[in-house]
């Protein structure tokens, strides 16, 4: 087990250089660089600075999950943690999420990136979704395994590195997303509706379930970036 960050370490040069240059080699460090790199040229050519740019980048961070399984499959030339159940939905939620947004302004970021690159990303994502399930299906079985395994013989349980990236991506999509509908929910109600007047409430309360229901992947991915431990074994028995 590698050993982790402490706070400690930011009171020594030496062993907080040896940790900077530990973690530059890791591939979280290379993907999630990646990312926040394509995040700030998107936010300086696309945004207006204002605080609903949020959603616009907890669907970059979606569509980017995405494109980094997708680059993984054509490198790989293989399917292999991909669960064809899980695409399936992911499908279905970008198929209705552009049903809402399309129509209804009100759903959209104030954000100048809400004008047109944020359904722009929604629809990315629906496509790329639907190419997850053709390759996916496609498999001889179909892939409808989940994206967490046990093994029969050890009882630990693993993930493909991509897939567990790729959840990483979805989770931290997910906070900013309730970051952003916990702050401004009360946009969507209307109190002189009986039903419409509590609109707001149930986005939120839909929010905090999913990021409850991805706690505990959350904690150990975390703890397995501190540590140094191989995300594709976040629960394995030895580092839970």
């Amino acid at each position: 087990m590698g050993e982790g960050f402490r706070l400690d370490d930011l009171k020594d040069p030496e062993r907080l250089k040896f940790l900077i240059v530990k973690y530059a080699k890791t591939e979280a460090f290379k993907v999630w660089g990646g990312f926040t790199l394509v995040a700030f040229i998107v936010f300086m050519l696309f945004s207006s600075g204002d605080f609903s740019f949020l959603l616009t980048l907890s669907s970059l961070v979606s569509v980017f999950s995405f494109v980094m399984v997708a680059l993984k499959i054509e490198t790989g030339r293989s399917c292999k943690g991909v669960s064809l159940r899980m695409m399936e939905c992911y499908l279905a939620i970008f198929l209705f999420r552009l049903f809402a947004i399309v129509p209804f302004e009100g759903y959209l970021p104030f954000d100048k990136s809400g004008d047109w690159f944020y359904q722009t990303c929604e629809a990315l994502g629906l496509c790329l979704a639907g190419v997850m399930v053709y390759f996916a299906g496609s498999a001889t079985p179909p892939l409808t395994t989940p994206a967490l395994t046990t093994s029969s013989t050890t009882g630990w349980r693993w993930a493909q590195t991509h897939t567990s990236h790729f959840l990483a991506a979805q989770a931290l999509a997910k906070i900013m997303s309730f970051i952003f509908w916990a702050s401004s929910f009360n946009e969507l109600s209307n109190p002189n509706h009986s039903i419409k007047a509590f609109v707001g409430n149930w986005v939120v309360c839909t929010q905090l379930v999913q990021l409850l229901v991805m706690g505990d992947f959350i904690y150990h991915y975390i703890r397995c970036i501190r540590q140094g431990i191989p995300v594709s074994q976040l629960l394995c028995s030895d580092n839970v």
